[in-house]
């Protein structure tokens, strides 16, 4: 480690809340969907997504790019469903 420059005195630098590039837009989009979501008696359901073209245009989304980042946003949606299931 030495020979690359690392030092055992310094501290490593990490960034809890670091987000890779292609990452970016799909996290921003899905926070701007936060009050998107379609609710029944159990709970939330999942997002609206005809909601999303909103937060799709403001984060500059192409249309070309949307496929992916939409992509992304439903692993998070379908991520966010488990954990609420498991509070309830």
């Amino acid at each position: 480690m030495a020979a690359l420059g690392y030092k055992p005195e310094t501290p490593l630098q990490h960034d809890p809340w670091a987000l890779w590039p292609e990452n970016v837009a799909p996290v921003a989009v899905f926070g701007r969907s936060i009050t998107q979501w379609n609710v029944g008696p159990g709970g939330a359901i999942g997002l609206r997504y005809e909601a999303l073209e909103l937060p799709r245009k403001a984060e500059g989304v192409s249309d070309a790019d949307w496929p992916e980042v939409f992509a992304a946003v439903q692993i998070m949606e379908h991520e966010a469903l488990r954990l609420w299931s498991k509070t309830t």
